[in-house]
């Protein structure tokens, strides 16, 4: 038996014996498992952290482009 994390794989056509075996000529190698996707896996708290930290880098250049906007007109209003 394969660990939990692994599949085994045929790199050609596996053959199956009489008594129900499956054979690899080319040999039976290992492959990380990766499983289906489950949106019910997320964790809520790390989404709203990642939507936060999403409009932070949206936020923060926008106001520091209204904040040099604002020195620079009022320079030119002197």
């Amino acid at each position: 038996m394969s660990d939990p994390g692994f599949t085994l794989v045929c790199a050609e056509q596996p053959t199956v014996t009489a008594d129900g075996g499956a054979v690899c000529g080319s040999g039976w190698q290992s492959q990380i498992a990766v499983a289906p996707f489950n949106s019910d896996d997320l964790d809520i708290s790390g989404l709203v952290e990642f939507y936060s930290w999403g409009w932070v880098f949206f936020i923060v250049p926008w106001v520091a482009a209204f904040g040099m906007s604002s020195v620079v007109k009022a320079i030119r209003d002197l």
